[in-house]
């Protein structure tokens, strides 16, 4: 069975993102194109030619864009109607040596940076913080402490390394989190986390013991909502193997999923236990919206096929009081899961599944879950498989895009897809502006049109791509297609470096991104694009 799947996949690898029954000619984004940037050797038009990591952010018509790689920072200020240089400043050694980047953030119309550094003489972990002044595009004074941690901290997280940094969506506090390091494998888990106000005065504190060793949860999705409140999801596995299975054919999940939080200026831990009769929730993810609702989406089995794969999402809210409301699981229709498959694939689908076996599908890992102004859910979510040949290094492929509203009841008021194929690297980036969802890739020309009926061709930076855009209605589920570059403009940018540098695009307005890309015929010349999405 497993031999055939990856002869499968190998299949249509050798056969990847969108156009779909779309009009014969996309629609032409307004787009304006800088200048060639040539600023400093190591900076380009946004981000750091080195490498590393950038944060960008707008304030009216300014975008500010910070760049951190190793011993240097470049930061600087670009006008976003003219898209020209206003400043850059580069620092080198102005942190700790070895220091771990945390995060970059805007809090309460102020810009901090935060970083930890281990201090081996009083064996203790710390976090500063540095403020950089907008205006001058310069660091305030020298680094503050933030807060210290006896011992160790963890570094092997599955969202962070060592310290996690959350805001609240009103920019008004921060949270820092971390899990101390175990003294042996049988130790309980402990989870610590400080809450800051937006002058970084430390509001709360608290070290809470799991019950389970690091072996049997993990833990993830951390978040802090305006009241303080600290929540986080946990996978607790039923037994030491960390494995979703105990065996390949098992009928049932060796994992389930808890809801933990901890109230402001709490010290205990309080748990919900994520628990269905007829389905398996098997990714769960917790978000805060803007309007400081707690919300959790995720993917489910309904326990037809193998309890991994997915069937449908599942989505519910939480009150203050802990109590879960509006839960709904909403199952992907047929209709849907063969559009853009072969006729031998759309057969496969129709087939009955055998319990315990897969059902053929791609695994949808959930993305992001929007809260419409009456309370239905928009689940975005991207199907990806990984090929693993025997003898060389594994291949990831960012398969469809998969969108869906529900409504509170659980009823179904449209789902779509959107298909697309990245070999290796993801470039595809989605944005919620003026009640449609955008989403934005490099896609296959040939992808145009794509008949219902033929798998989409591969997106990998050759010589047939094109920048799509790709527009979903919230009212309707509409779906239309439009570009940035067709395949002509891509002929003078290096659409390859693009993809593997993963620069993605960044909202400065509710109609406007900007992003960055290479020019194919001067090395130091890379220019900013910004795009309205009118």
């Amino acid at each position: 069975m497993k031999f055939k799947i990856k002869l499968y996949f190998l299949s249509i690898c050798l056969t990847c993102l969108t156009a779909f029954a779309q009009n014969n000619t996309p629609k032409k984004y307004t787009k304006k194109i800088s200048e060639p940037f040539d600023s400093d050797k190591n900076s380009s038009a946004l981000y750091n030619k080195l490498g590393g990591r950038c944060f960008v952010f707008s304030n009216g018509k300014e975008i500010l864009s910070c760049n951190f790689y190793d011993d240097v920072i470049m930061v600087k200020k670009i006008d976003s109607e003219k898209l020209t240089l206003i400043k850059e400043n580069r620092f080198e050694k102005f942190f700790a040596k070895n220091y771990f980047l945390v995060k970059c953030i805007k809090l309460n119309n102020r810009y901090f940076v935060f970083y930890s550094s281990w201090d081996g003489d009083a064996k203790k972990e710390q976090v500063f913080s540095a403020e950089i002044d907008f205006d001058k595009c310069e660091f305030v004074g020298t680094p503050k402490l933030l807060l210290q941690v006896d011992g160790k901290v963890s570094g092997n997280n599955s969202d962070f390394f060592y310290f996690n940094l959350t805001e609240s969506s009103n920019e008004k506090s921060i949270a820092v989190n971390y899990i101390k390091a175990p003294e042996n494998k049988k130790s309980s888990q402990i989870v610590g986390v400080k809450v800051f106000d937006e002058n970084l005065n430390q509001t709360s504190a608290s070290e809470v013991v799991l019950p389970y060793n690091e072996n049997k949860v993990d833990c993830s999705s951390f978040r802090l909502d305006n009241n303080g409140d600290f929540y986080w999801v946990a996978k607790v596995f039923h037994d030491d193997s960390r494995k979703d299975k105990k065996n390949k054919k098992d009928l049932v999940a060796n994992f389930h999923y808890e809801i933990c939080g901890i109230k402001f200026e709490g010290k205990t831990i309080n748990t919900i236990k994520i628990e269905d009769n007829n389905n398996v929730v098997n990714e769960l993810s917790l978000f805060v919206t803007p309007k400081n609702l707690l919300v959790c989406g995720g993917t489910y089995s309904n326990g037809s096929s193998d309890v991994m794969d997915t069937n449908g999402y599942v989505g519910f809210k939480i009150s203050p009081e802990g109590k879960i409301y509006d839960k709904v699981f909403s199952e992907f229709t047929l209709d849907v899961l063969k559009k853009y498959r072969s006729e031998k694939e759309q057969k496969n689908i129709d087939k009955t599944q055998t319990k315990g076996e897969s059902n053929g599908l791609y695994k949808v890992f959930l993305k992001d879950v929007y809260i419409c102004e009456n309370g239905d859910f928009v689940f975005i979510g991207e199907q990806k498989y990984t090929f693993e040949p025997t003898n060389s290094r594994n291949i990831d492929f960012y398969m469809d895009l998969i969108v869906s509203k529900v409504k509170t009841n659980g009823s179904l008021v449209w789902l779509n897809k959107i298909p697309k194929k990245e070999v290796d690297v993801k470039s595809s980036w989605y944005v919620n502006s003026n009640n449609n969802y955008y989403f934005i890739f490099v896609d296959d020309m040939h992808n145009i049109n794509l008949p219902l009926d033929k798998n989409p061709d591969a997106a990998f930076g050759g010589h047939d791509e094109y920048m799509s855009v790709v527009k979903i209605s919230d009212s309707d589920g509409s779906v239309n297609g439009g570009e940035i570059f067709n395949n002509m403009d891509f002929k003078n940018y290096d659409i390859k470096k693009y993809m593997l540098k993963r620069n993605y695009p960044f909202k400065i307005s509710e109609n406007e991104i900007v992003f960055e890309i290479n020019q194919t015929n001067n090395s130091s010349g890379d220019v900013i694009v910004k795009v309205n999405l009118d």
